[in-house]
Order: structure tokens, then C-alpha cells, then sequence
């Protein structure tokens, strides 16, 4: 028997095999689509990672030791980011340009302090070319409290 419609053949199997195409290359497609995905969370992550603001409250008054000049000053030396860390557990900017909140740890308190007596006494010059302690807190640490009484509450506790 002759084949009548020989042109209809060769259409349907073009098209199952364009059909089979397409279908791969819609699963391509998907495939890289989810890769793309992939890629721009890690990348968000990274950014977010990078550019991560840090509460400083995170780090003030965490210690359980007093401020060392000596313990800086080999952080300074050996890795500056723990160097920053360090001072974020001592010192925080206030509002003012004036004072600088230390905290204490023998007294379990936060006192405030004159920031010319932080540079002079505390966060100091020191011989390392790459980083100074002073420098870094004063003009690139952006972040401060800002202190606020209440004048309606009792500043003492009256609780027997």
C-alpha cells in the first residue's frame, strides 16, 4: 500500500521531535533558572554578610575583664578586626561628641568619660603603621547612644 499522505508523516515526526526538544530545553531552562536562583541568594547572603550593620550593644559590656592597654595592643598587632572587637566591648560614642560610655567591669558599670581623656589614656597612638585604635573609633566606628532620663521615674530604687 502507498503511503497517501507522506508530508503528514514527516510533519508529525518533526514535531515529536521538536516536541522532545522542546521539552529538553524548557528542563534546561528551568535547570538554569534555578541555578541563577541559587547564585543570587548566595550573592544576597554575601552582601547582607558583608555589609552586615552590628548592634554595638552586641558587644559593649560583654567582657569580664577590665580594659588592658596590652591586650589591645596585641590585637592591634596581630588582627585588627578582634582589635575592633575589643574596643566595642570598652567604649561607646554617645550623642555627644564630648563623652565616650566605658564600661567598667570591677564596678559593673558604665561610666562616662571625657573622649580626650579616651584618646590620651586609653585608645592611644600606637606603633602600628596599619591601624590605630584612636583613628578608627573617633572618625570610622559610626555608631553611638544616645542617653535618655526620664524625670518622672525615681533614680533611686525605693524597694525595701
Amino acid at each position: 500500500m502507498i503511503n497517501s499522505d507522506p508530508e503528514g508523516i514527516e510533519y508529525r515526526m518533526i514535531k515529536s521531535v521538536n516536541n522532545k526538544k522542546s521539552t529538553e530545553v524548557r528542563k534546561e531552562k528551568q535547570q538554569l533558572a534555578k541555578q541563577q536562583e541559587q547564585i543570587e541568594k548566595q550573592e544576597e547572603q554575601l552582601q547582607s554578610e558583608k555589609n552586615k550593620e552590628y548592634d554595638p550593644i552586641d558587644y559593649f559590656s560583654q567582657s569580664s575583664k577590665d580594659f588592658d592597654c596590652k591586650v589591645l595592643d596585641k590585637y592591634i598587632h596581630n588582627d585588627t578586626n578582634k582589635a575592633k572587637e575589643y574596643i566595642l566591648q570598652y567604649f561607646i560614642k554617645s550623642s555627644s561628641e564630648d563623652i565616650v560610655y566605658m564600661w567598667n567591669h570591677d564596678k559593673e558599670a558604665v561610666i562616662s568619660i571625657k573622649t580626650t581623656d579616651i584618646k590620651s589614656k586609653y585608645l592611644t597612638r600606637n606603633k602600628a603603621p596599619k591601624f590605630s585604635a584612636g583613628d578608627w573609633f573617633f572618625n570610622n566606628e559610626r555608631n553611638f547612644v544616645d542617653v535618655e532620663f526620664n524625670l518622672n521615674e525615681s533614680r533611686i530604687d525605693l524597694q525595701s
